[in-house]
């Protein structure tokens, strides 16, 4: 009988559970709770200077260009 070595089924199953954990998190929504107190601070600023505020805070905490630039278009394009 011949035994397989190592934890490669253990790590594979934490691997799996992880993808389905993080693919139930929704990155918009998580942009939108970080920048809702940082948006209260901005209002002395013009739209652009708003923008790059936005952008730079968002990036610095890692999210995504693609989600950045969607976050902007439905927050300060609103005002």
């Amino acid at each position: 009988v011949e035994r397989s070595r190592g934890l490669g089924d253990v790590y594979k199953r934490q691997e799996e559970e992880l993808d389905s954990f993080f693919s139930k998190i929704d990155e918009k929504e998580l942009a939108y709770r970080a920048l809702k107190k940082k948006l209260k601070s901005l209002t002395n600023f013009s739209i652009n200077g708003r923008k790059k505020k936005v952008s730079d805070f968002l990036f610095r905490r890692g999210f995504s260009w693609e989600i950045i630039d969607e976050v902007i278009k439905d927050t300060i394009l609103e005002d």
